[in-house]
C-alpha cells in the first residue's frame, strides 16, 4: 500500500472479550449446543463430545479473563490514526498474550501447539 501513499498500521489486541461483552459463558454454551446438533454424526464421532466440550470450556475460560479496560486498544487506535509516522504494529495486550503471540510467530509451530493447545 505504501506505493500508493497509504500507511498501514495493524492493531492486534490481546484478550479484550471481557471488556466488550461480545461473548458470555451463557452465549457460548447456547451457541455450542446449537452447533453440536448441526455437526454430522460421523464428525461428532471423530472429534468426540469430550474434545468439543474441552474447546468450549477453553472459550468460556477466556471469555471471563483478560482486562475489562478498553482504553489501551482505544489509545492504540488513536496513535495509529493521528501519529505522523505511526508504528506498523500495535499490540495492546497483557504480557501473557504478548509472549504467546511471540511464540506463535517466531518459533516452530509444534512449540506453540505444545504449550497453548
Amino acid at each position: 500500500m505504501r506505493k500508493w501513499g497509504v500507511t498501514v498500521a495493524m492493531i492486534e489486541p490481546g484478550n479484550f472479550v471481557n471488556a466488550t461483552g461480545i461473548f458470555t459463558p451463557e452465549s457460548i454454551r447456547r451457541e455450542a449446543d446449537s452447533l453440536w446438533k448441526k455437526i454430522p454424526p460421523q464428525v461428532q464421532k471423530d472429534y468426540t463430545k469430550t474434545y468439543f466440550d474441552g474447546v468450549i470450556n477453553n472459550m468460556i475460560f477466556y471469555s471471563t479473563k483478560g482486562t475489562s479496560d478498553k482504553s489501551s486498544v482505544l489509545d492504540a487506535m488513536t496513535l495509529a490514526l493521528l501519529h505522523r509516522f505511526p508504528h506498523p504494529r500495535y499490540q495492546p495486550m497483557e504480557a501473557y498474550f504478548k509472549l504467546r503471540t511471540w511464540v506463535n510467530t517466531h518459533l516452530p509451530e509444534w512449540i506453540y501447539e505444545y504449550f497453548y493447545t
